[in-house]
């Protein structure tokens, strides 16, 4: 699967518009490199509403060596806080 269909289909499952961020940064002496995946309502411009979850995570905590690697653990990752986020609301509406 390549990037652009597991994004498409990310977003169309969750009802959500995807914004990602690329970040370098240096830890110690090397080298290290960022990814940030924000879910944003998908009625709303990006900016115009906070983000529904996000995640940030380095290539190195993650021992990844591709963008697509890393790009899919940041998806498994922000699935799960949506579906925290989602659990929480339905809880809170309970109560």
């Amino acid at each position: 699967m390549d990037i652009l269909s597991a994004m498409t289909a990310f977003e169309q499952q969750n009802t959500i518009v995807l914004e990602l961020r690329l970040s370098t940064a240096k830890k110690g002496t090397e080298d290290d490199f960022w990814i940030t995946c924000l879910a944003h309502n998908g009625s709303a411009e990006i900016g115009d509403l906070p983000p529904l979850a996000s995640v940030s995570m380095s290539f190195l905590a993650l021992r990844v060596k591709s963008l697509d690697a890393a790009l899919f653990r940041a998806l498994y990752a922000l699935d799960a806080q949506l579906a925290l986020n989602e659990f929480a609301s339905v809880t809170d509406k309970k109560a």
